[in-house]
């Protein structure tokens, strides 16, 4: 009877190993851009006035 033959061991996986450091992320911000300009929101009715429309 003869001996089986060896098989070469399989090769181990290797190890990887990752460090996550320190990510540092930052905004930059520039100059507003030029638009036109928002125009103040016409008066509404004043409660007074809302009342009387209403006949109070």
């Amino acid at each position: 009877m003869s001996l089986p033959e060896a098989r070469p061991a399989a090769p181990e996986a290797p190890v990887i190993r990752v460090h996550i450091g320190r990510v540092e992320v930052r905004a930059l911000f520039g100059p507003p851009p030029e638009g036109p300009k928002a125009k103040a929101a016409p008066q509404g009715l004043s409660l007074e006035d809302f009342l009387k429309g209403k006949g109070r």
